[in-house]
């Protein structure tokens, strides 16, 4: 019997607001791994949901934690997180 894990994503439609944090503290010294916090919240199904990075190598990716499990960010929900941070970099 073969077993498969289906990967999670987000629904852009479940998402009310982003916020930005001070930077959590990253436990790993590389700057690698598979939980490494951002300073991004995400209002996702009601509740603020902190983005998590998984980095290895020169890519990554966002995610939240959503009932124990890994929700990867659709491109929408991404590009909001990103809009969102270059207005506040602008100061508006």
């Amino acid at each position: 019997m073969t077993t498969t894990t289906a990967v999670l994503r987000t629904d852009f439609a479940s998402t009310s607001d982003v916020r930005i944090t001070d930077t959590p503290h990253n436990r790993s010294a590389t700057g690698y791994g598979s939980k490494i916090p951002t300073r991004y919240m995400l209002e996702y199904g009601g509740r603020w949901r902190r983005v998590y990075m998984m980095q290895y190598g020169n890519s990554g990716s966002a995610y939240v934690i959503v009932h124990g499990q890994e929700h990867f960010l659709d491109l929408d929900t991404e590009w909001f997180i990103q809009l969102y941070a270059e207005e506040a970099d602008r100061g508006h």
